[in-house]
C-alpha cells in the first residue's frame, strides 16, 4: 500500500486482517476474495473495505481517507474473486480523488469514489457520544446468526449492545447502539485501521430500518444500494467504538440508515449512511403504517 500498510504487500497476516489482503495484478489493478454475507452473496462491507484498500494503495503521498462513496450495482458471488480497477480522477496539493470499479468477469458489481486529504492543522470540535454505558460490562452480542448474517464476517470483533437498544419494545423504534472493537492483531497503519472500520460499519446498518417490523413479517428482501463513510479523525480499531444507528426515513421500499461512530471518550470519529431496497412479505396492510417516531436526538 502506498502509505506503508502490509495489507496488500504482505499476505502472511492471519486472523481478521488477512481478509483485507489484495493481490496486485498490475498497475492500478488488484484482486481479492470476499466472504459471504447473507444467502451466499458477498458481504457488502468487505467490498467497501477492499475499495478503500485498493484506492489508498495507489497513493504514495501520505494522505488520509476523507470519504468513500460506494454504489452497489449487483450482488457478488463469493465463489469468484473480485477485481478492483483503480483510476485517478484528480490529484491536487491537498486532495486526491480515486475511482474504484469492482467486477467479476464482465459484471460490474460496485463502483466507488474514494477521497484522500493531506492532514493540516485547524481548530476542532465534534458532537458528543450520548451513550455512557461501559462496553466491558455489557453482554457479548450473539444475535447476528439469528438475523441471518454469517458469523464469519464478524469473527475477529467483540460486539456488544449499548444501553439504548430497544429491541424489547413493541414495536421497536428504528435506532440502536452497538459497541465494537477488533480483537485480532492489526498492523500499526492508519489505513488498515480505517479499512477495518469500513468493514464493521456495514455489519447491521440496514437492519436498523426494519426494527419496527420484525415481529410482523414472514419474508425479508434487503439489498444495499450505496454506502457512504466520512472519516473525521484517525482511529485505533483495537479500542472500543460506539456505532449509533438510526433510520430516519423508509418509504416506497427504500430505507435510509445513518450511523455515527464515537470513541469511548465521546469524540465523533466517522459518519456513515446507507440506502437500501427493503421489501417485506406477510405484513397485513393495516400494519404498514408509519413506524415509531425517532426523537431528534436519537434517544428514548
Amino acid at each position: 500500500m502506498g502509505q506503508g500498510s502490509g495489507v496488500t504487500d504482505d499476505a502472511s497476516w492471519r486472523g481478521f486482517v488477512h481478509h483485507l489482503h489484495l493481490d496486485k495484478v498490475e498497475g492500478g489493478i488488484y484482486e481479492g476474495s470476499c466472504l459471504p454475507g447473507r444467502l451466499g452473496r458477498i458481504y457488502g462491507g468487505h467490498v467497501v473495505a477492499h475499495a478503500l484498500v485498493a484506492a489508498t494503495s495507489e497513493s504514495d503521498r501520505g494522505l488520509s481517507p476523507l470519504s468513500l462513496h460506494l454504489h452497489f450495482l449487483q450482488a457478488g458471488d463469493c465463489a469468484v474473486r473480485v477485481r478492483y480497477v483503480v483510476t485517478a480522477i484528480r490529484s491536487g496539493r491537498s486532495f486526491e480523488h480515486w475511482q474504484v470499479v469492482a467486477s467479476q468477469g464482465e459484471a460490474v458489481i460496485a463502483s466507488a469514489v474514494v477521497v484522500l486529504h493531506r492532514p493540516e492543522p485547524s481548530p476542532s470540535h465534534t458532537t458528543h457520544n450520548p451513550d455512557d454505558s461501559d462496553p466491558d460490562e455489557l453482554p457479548v452480542e450473539i444475535s447476528f446468526q439469528r438475523l441471518g448474517l454469517r458469523s464469519v464476517v464478524r469473527t475477529g470483533f467483540d460486539i456488544r449492545r449499548g444501553l439504548t437498544w430497544q429491541a424489547d419494545e413493541a414495536p421497536a423504534p428504528p435506532y440502536q447502539n452497538m459497541w465494537f472493537r477488533c480483537v485480532d492483531e492489526i498492523p500499526d497503519d492508519p489505513i488498515t485501521h480505517a479499512a477495518v472500520l469500513a468493514w464493521a460499519s456495514d455489519l447491521e446498518l440496514t437492519w436498523t430500518a426494519d426494527l419496527p417490523y420484525r415481529e410482523g413479517f414472514h419474508g425479508r428482501q434487503a439489498t444495499s444500494l450505496d454506502h457512504v463513510i466520512y472519516f473525521h479523525q484517525p482511529i485505533d480499531m483495537t479500542r472500543w467504538w460506539l456505532h449509533r444507528q438510526t433510520s430516519p426515513a423508509y418509504d416506497d421500499a427504500r430505507a435510509l440508515s445513518l450511523g455515527e461512530i464515537y470513541s469511548r471518550d465521546g469524540d465523533l470519529a466517522a459518519s456513515v449512511s446507507q440506502r437500501s431496497l427493503l421489501r417485506f412479505t406477510g405484513i397485513p396492510d393495516e400494519d404498514l403504517g408509519a413506524p415509531p417516531v425517532v426523537p431528534a436526538d436519537g434517544a428514548s
